[in-house]
């Protein structure tokens, strides 16, 4: 990779000077510790998925506060309230949903494969 990058400046390694080469070096190695791994995506999107699925089952829809208590008698406020807590449960839902399709996809990637393929097919169809 080095090789490439300097090769576009039309520059070679071994033209560098010992200095230079040292830095060039702790710059890749510090590089290779830092990539994004396949593992490492699926372990975020469980860390994720576990989140937003404890926040939806924290939702609750009974009264438990004076604001609530209050909105029993103001009408108005109750339905804000209630819009509140869909547009709420309908983001983490969406979310949810989200990190559930990344995660199918990078733990079966030949159905992905086959998924990519059926698109491809369609969109042959499409323009055929």
């Amino acid at each position: 990779m080095i090789d490439e990058m300097l090769a576009k400046r039309g520059l070679k390694f071994k033209d560098l000077t010992p200095e230079e080469q040292e830095t060039l070096n702790v710059w890749m190695q510090s590089l290779n510790k830092n990539q994004l791994t396949v593992q490492t995506v699926r372990e975020y999107t469980e860390k994720m998925r576990d989140s937003i699925a404890q926040a939806l089952s924290e939702i609750d829809d009974a009264p438990t506060n004076w604001l609530s208590l209050l909105s029993l008698f103001l009408p108005f406020l109750g339905v804000i309230r209630k819009w509140y807590g869909d547009q709420k449960s309908l983001a983490l839902t969406a979310r949810l949903r989200n990190y559930v399709l990344l995660e199918a996809f990078l733990s079966s990637p030949e159905k992905a494969k086959q998924a990519m393929e059926r698109a491809i097919e369609g969109l042959g169809k499409i323009k055929g």
